[in-house]
């Protein structure tokens, strides 16, 4: 039993009249005062048998409220549902769902009950918006069925414009008839007091013009079928003559039998296979005359196929090629003749002949006159070889195709002369470009010099874009100048780096020269090299014998040389490529 004070069992039984007068009450006791009397009891000293006489008396309650908690809950969910599907349809304006479904909604709300405040809200908003949609949309289906009235009048005026259509125009109103129907039936429908009147017309319409158009066709299977019978005829009649070998008699038949066939109006679907059969009689009988006239012209047109082929040929004729010319001519005389044809090829022949022989003297004359031009030209150009070394190449080409015998050494020297002017411009520029990337470098060095030596340098030069063996330097010096830590370490790696390379090079080079630089005496790696034979008393001989080009151009490309090392590498250099020369 839990301790209490003197007022403690007073306490308790004032509260558990309280919990006999709130069951009591049954229907009218209300949450907050079972709330509020739970909180007081908690609150409280009691024993046990009296916490568990608070729970007997409370037991009908703590259920009623649970169960219309469960109850409130379940229609809160609906009432949301429902509010939901309702605002859902009037966000996506679907009229047609909310038409079917909008009593229902509402019978099903009434159902529930009195709503919550909140949802209330909400549900007279909504249905509010659904009753203005479906009053809009009841006005416009109303305003559509007038409006589908109109189309409807349209098409029985173009059935009536229809309807008067004649002859082969009927072909197209069949047609069209079909595209009216099927519109007809896409249209909707129309007001009531407009229906009898706008179906019975278009009935009356439709019925009246598709009778005159069976008519027609009716007609015109007819007129197809006599067409038909007509052509098969002529086709039996052409392939009786097919193999005649009267020429002129059967050939004049077969052109009055083409124009009747033109005559006649088609046949529907025999036509094709009617028209086949008339036409391969017909090519039969052209074709086999076609080849007997063909045999008699057979010779002559063999000998004018001969002449136009030399005429070709001389006309094909390459500039000076005289030998060529003269061996044509024998051969055109020696042809067979070419019948009435003769006279027209023969002097076609003689106009290009006497032509070549005059273009042959025009181009010496004009060859001498564009070779000395061009000499004059490339004389002039030596003052400026590099600019003008394109135009020396055309004109070099020119020469060499053009240029008459009588000035080949003249070109030759000319050529000579150029060459060397060329190559000393082009030294003459190399040794300036060098020398210019050569002073960049050691503008900059010497500035990286004074960085590194933590001297402050108020003013940097242009960093030389057009260099790009100096830019990238350039612009780590200038970034360390700023207080880059990051490429002054770039900066030093590099030159670093430079220094190596120009180590490494310099000590291939001593080593082929026979040479190695001063270093400290390694009693054991001499003795290795004795006994390996690679010391200065004995082994292979230095590699003089090997092109070093390319290794004193690859020391003289290195720029990035600190200052106080420079001058020692530079001697080593000069001291080793003056031993390999010799």
């Amino acid at each position: 039993m839990a301790e209490k004070d003197s007022t403690a069992p007073e306490t308790a039984q004032i509260l558990l009249g309280k919990l006999r007068a709130l069951a009591e009450a049954n229907e009218l006791a209300t949450f907050q005062e079972w709330e509020t009397l739970q909180k007081q009891w908690s609150a409280t000293l009691r024993t046990d048998e009296e916490n568990t006489l608070f729970e007997t008396l409370g037991a009908p309650l703590r259920e009623r409220f649970a169960a219309e908690a469960a109850h409130d809950a379940e229609v809160r969910e609906k009432a949301e549902n429902l509010i939901g599907e309702l605002a859902a349809l009037c966000e996506k304006k679907d009229v047609e769902t909310l038409r079917l479904r909008k009593a229902e909604i509402e019978k099903a709300v009434a159902g529930l009950g009195r709503l919550p405040r909140e949802y209330a809200k909400r549900y007279r908003e909504y249905r509010r918006r659904a009753s203005e949609m479906l009053a809009l949309f009841f006005d416009t289906l109303d305003f559509a069925r007038w409006e589908s009235y109109t189309l409807k009048l349209d098409i029985c005026k173009e059935l009536e414009t229809l309807g008067e259509a004649t002859g082969p125009a009927l072909v197209a109103a069949a047609k069209k008839l079909q595209e009216l129907r099927a519109k007809w039936k896409t249209l909707g429908s129309v007001p009531k007091e407009k229906l009898d009147e706008s179906n019975s017309r278009y009935l009356e319409l439709t019925r009246s013009l598709q009778h005159r158009i069976d008519e027609y066709f009716s007609g015109r299977r007819q007129m197809q079928k006599e067409a038909a019978a007509a052509k098969a005829a002529l086709c039996e009649e052409i392939e009786s003559l097919r193999d005649s070998t009267d020429w002129r008699t059967v050939s004049d038949r077969i052109k009055q039998m083409q124009t009747q066939w033109k005559e006649l109006p088609r046949c529907g679907s025999a036509e094709n296979e009617l028209f086949t059969r008339f036409h391969t009689a017909a090519d039969a009988f052209f074709s086999a005359r076609a080849a007997f006239y063909a045999g008699i012209e057979a010779k002559y047109a063999e000998a004018e196929k001969g002449r136009l082929a030399l005429i070709a040929e001389a006309e094909a004729l390459a500039p000076g090629d005289v030998r060529a010319a003269k061996a044509l001519r024998e051969k055109f005389n020696a042809s067979p003749n070419a019948g009435r044809e003769e006279i027209k090829l023969r002097k076609k022949f003689d106009e290009i002949m006497d032509k070549f022989f005059a273009q042959r003297r025009e181009e010496f004359s004009r060859r001498d006159a564009e070779a000395e031009a061009l000499v004059t030209e490339w004389t002039t150009l030596l003052d400026h070889p590099v600019e003008n070394a394109g135009r020396a190449r055309e004109i070099a080409e020119k020469l060499r195709a053009t240029a008459p015998r009588r000035i080949f050494d003249e070109v030759k020297k000319l050529q000579r002369d150029f060459s060397d002017a060329l190559a000393a411009e082009e030294e003459r520029r190399r040794r300036d470009a060098r020398e210019k990337t050569v002073r960049a470098a050691d503008e900059w060095m010497t500035i990286y010099v004074d960085v590194r030596a933590g001297k402050s340098v108020e003013t940097l030069p242009d960093i030389p874009e057009t260099l790009s063996r100096i830019a990238p330097f350039a612009r780590l010096v200038s970034a360390a100048a700023a207080g880059d830590a990051d490429a002054a370490q770039k900066a030093e790696k590099q030159l670093r780096a430079a220094q190596k390379e120009a180590e490494n090079i310099l000590e291939s080079l001593e080593n082929a020269a026979g040479c190695k630089p001063e270093k400290p005496l390694d009693l054991a790696a001499e003795l290795q090299a004795a006994i390996l034979g690679n010391s200065g008393f004995g082994g292979d001989p230095p590699k003089k014998n090997r092109d070093f080009s390319r290794d004193f151009a690859a020391f003289e490309a290195i720029l990035w040389l600190d200052p106080e090392n420079r001058s020692a590498l530079r001697e080593r250099f000069e001291k080793v490529k003056k031993l390999l020369a010799e």
